[in-house]
């Protein structure tokens, strides 16, 4: 028991005078970034005039409007433009669009307004008005107005036109 009691004292020495290991720290940098973008997105929806529209049109047909949805970024700045559709306008900017049938055109327009003066443009410099905005990270409803214009007699069938809606921001 002597030899043992020796050994663990001799070994709680060696501990003793035995110098410990150096703690330390290092540090480093840990870069973090993002990046964000502006974007918007837009869709439309389909304009019909009706079914059962008499020939001739002695008077305008004001449709409910319709809604463009624009979704883009908040506080992002934005512009909705309307194409001049398939066929090209007798005014060449918009304000008398055209649909094709059996019959040949049929003209109406597409507006900014409720009164329907303001003829919807391309938001070129020839065709400028178009509808602002400012996103709110939200999708956000424009109406479109439209007109079929009286003073017509369409031969009876379908008419139909395609028009872009382009957001710029």
């Amino acid at each position: 028991m002597k030899n043992l009691n020796i050994s663990l004292a001799f070994l709680g020495l060696l501990a003793v005078s035995t110098p410990a290991l150096a703690a330390g720290t290092s540090t480093a940098s840990l870069p973090v970034s993002a990046t964000f973008t502006t974007q918007c997105t837009v869709t439309g929806a389909s304009l019909i005039f009706g079914t059962a529209i008499p020939s001739p049109v002695n008077a305008n047909i004001d449709p409910l409007p319709i809604n463009i949805t624009a979704t883009c970024s908040v506080n992002t700045d934005y512009k909705i433009g309307l194409g001049m559709g398939s066929y090209t306008p007798a005014d060449g900017c918009g304000g008398e669009r055209r649909m094709a049938g059996p019959g040949g055109a049929v003209r109406y327009g597409l507006y900014t307004d409720a009164t329907r003066f303001n003829s919807w443009g391309n938001g070129d410099t020839t065709c400028p008005n178009i509808s602002i905005g400012k996103g709110n990270g939200l999708a956000q409803t424009i109406p479109v107005y439209a007109r079929l214009f009286a003073g017509q007699t369409p031969a009876p069938g379908g008419y139909a036109d395609t028009v872009q809606v382009t957001i710029s921001w």
